[in-house]
């Protein structure tokens, strides 16, 4: 990373998931806007033009339109926020709504509508929030208590929005006053308001209220209307696979967007989005393949930023650990992978001869960090002292040796001791070729070792139900952003997520589920952290996942149409985990 300045950008929190000091306004343009580029570059789609956007007072001849566009890649498929589970989802969610509290560029948890941190009771068991008397709804509506106690109830109260299927903890939600409310829990939550932090969306109750019992909530994927939030942008208009269109609003009471109007532009693949920032039809891209790093870092007005977000994105193998007893009832005929994958000699096996190394210098052009757990070595809940396993082809065909998974007809594939089913696995994997050269590289280390794989791309929304609920996968290469704070990533392995859709290996561990709980209810810091150690002890030890690696963020940003970029804050992360820092990016005339 030696030719990189190692910044953050925070415009892009969402995508990285894994997301104010205000410059003076810059005039806005008057102009016809740009239409969004199209995922082909060459031709446009039709949008809105900017002139039904609000317009600032000429003082200055402008050169542009004033609008920010952003390329990425991903598919939002909802925009409710009760079943959202993609970062590219929470990432359009972030500019529209807002939550109590938000993560800031040194992945700290600061007030965003809550005034300031709030009172907790001496039992731990009791929160009081202040919300900013000024807030609004998008339709002019004020946002009250009211607002945050009936978006929390609906989060708790709805089985079927699984996001939000840990709130058990939270005993009741209630307005004490038209801008106080009372948050009372059923056990101490130390990190209460860091998980409020984290895709909590507050909701307007004269919106959302008529269809807060409605069978078929899941349906109002807020796609089709314009949403009414209270962030400092509004959705106006949102072609799937082609664009999002967000208007500032110039009336918000703590961040109002400087930028005229601001553009998600979705592309097919990285490189056309590289080629649409070359040509200056985009600002930012937040996904910078490796091929395109010289020429971008040699482009004038072009500069490339990288390093560790503060949570970042992991790839993973994922493993099916399931036993039958935990297959869910409507699929207990075809629940269950490979049976030596409940084995966890053939899972260290298969650690050992995971070239991580390899990976990432193939993959990623030596820009990650191997992986270990899913805790990140950015967290300071990382745990380094755990088990290991360096790419050792001896050492893994030796454990398999002394297991009895022998190659019993000399084909070159192993087989169960006793000579039983060789040790033949399915290789899925979502369709982005680095997950592919992935599944290559393991393919040619695992043969080394004895196991076969075989290899089948499959798209997101088919691999999905297939991991589960219905457990039919052996193995899948696929990635999670990890955001800021653990607790997510540590339930991710717990017994209680293999029900509710959220669990991908379906491991079960009594003591790590044991622990799990105690972390959420820890009375310090010091003790949360000494149980978090511990269960990455137990993943490392048993292996659910093979952690591949950590891997940087690398934008790449325009510097002639806009300034007033928010870099990395004193830790040093190259993060992105405030959405406000967005209204601080300016149009300027050159």
């Amino acid at each position: 990373m030696k030719g990189f300045r190692v910044i953050s950008l925070v415009v892009v929190m969402a995508m990285i998931l894994t997301a104010c000091a205000t410059p003076t306004a810059e005039p806005a343009a008057t102009e016809a806007a740009q239409e969004p580029v199209s995922t082909e570059v060459s031709a446009a789609t039709e949008v809105p033009a900017a002139a039904e956007a609000p317009v600032a007072t000429e003082a200055i001849e402008p050169t542009h339109d004033g609008i920010l566009r952003v390329g990425y890649s991903g598919k939002v498929k909802t925009l409710n926020p009760l079943y959202t589970s993609m970062a590219v989802e929470s990432m359009h969610l972030r500019l529209v709504y807002e939550q109590l509290f938000q993560w800031d560029l040194n992945a700290e948890v600061q007030p965003l509508l809550s005034v300031d941190m709030g009172t907790m009771s001496d039992d731990g068991l009791t929160y009081v929030f202040k919300i900013h008397e000024n807030s609004t709804w998008s339709d002019g509506e004020p946002l009250t208590a009211e607002d945050v106690a009936f978006s929390l109830n609906l989060y708790k109260n709805r089985e079927d929005a699984k996001t939000f299927s840990a709130f058990t903890y939270i005993d009741s939600v209630e307005a004490i006053g038209p801008y106080e409310v009372t948050f009372k829990l059923n056990e101490p939550r130390p990190n209460f308001r860091a998980l409020m932090a984290d895709n909590v969306f507050i909701l307007p109750k004269h919106i959302w209220e008529p269809m807060a019992d409605d069978p078929n909530l899941a349906d109002f994927s807020q796609l089709d209307d314009e949403i009414v939030g209270s962030g400092p942008w509004i959705l106006k208009e949102i072609k799937i696979d082609e664009y999002a269109m967000f208007f500032p609003r110039t009336d918000h009471y703590m961040y109002p967007p400087k930028a005229n109007g601001l553009i998600y532009q979705t592309f097919a693949n990285n490189d056309a989005a590289v080629q649409a920032l070359v040509a200056g039809q985009v600002d930012l891209i937040s996904r910078v393949p490796l091929t395109a790093l010289e020429t971008l870092k040699a482009t004038e007005n072009i500069e490339v930023v990288s390093g560790m977000p503060a949570g970042p994105s992991v790839d993973q193998l994922i493993i099916n650990n399931i036993t039958p007893d935990l297959c869910q009832p409507d699929y207990q005929a075809t629940c269950g992978g490979h049976p030596a994958l409940r084995d966890v000699v053939v899972r260290r096996a298969m650690a050992y001869a995971t070239d991580q190394q390899k990976m990432i210098e193939l993959v990623y052009g030596g820009m990650a960090t191997p992986g270990t757990t899913l805790v990140p070595p950015s967290s300071p809940y990382y745990n380094p002292d755990v088990t290991k396993y360096p790419y050792d082809l001896a050492k893994a065909n030796a454990l398999l040796d002394e297991a009895g998974y022998l190659d019993t007809n000399g084909d070159g594939v192993r087989n169960m001791p006793g000579g039983g089913e060789e040790l033949i696995f399915n290789l899925n994997f979502d369709t982005d070729p680095n997950y592919s050269r992935q599944a290559e590289i393991l393919d040619e280390s695992f043969k080394k070792i004895g196991i076969q794989l075989e290899i089948a791309p499959m798209e997101s929304s088919a691999l999905s139900p297939f991991v589960n609920p219905q457990f039919k996968h052996d193995l899948v290469i696929w990635g999670w952003s990890t955001g800021s704070d653990p607790d997510f990533m540590l339930s991710l392995t717990t017994t209680k997520m293999i029900s509710n859709s959220s669990s991908e290996v379906g491991w079960s561990n009594a003591e790590y589920d044991q622990l799990y709980d105690e972390q959420a209810v820890a009375a310090t810091d010091d003790l949360r952290k000494e149980k978090i150690f511990r269960m990455q002890e137990i993943f490392m030890d048993q292996l659910p996942y093979i952690v591949f690696f950590y891997k940087d963020s690398i934008f790449a940003y325009r510097t002639d149409k806009f300034e007033g970029w928010t870099f990395t804050g004193s830790k040093g992360l190259v993060t992105a985990l405030s959405t406000p820092e967005l209204s601080n990016v300016y149009p300027v005339y050159k």
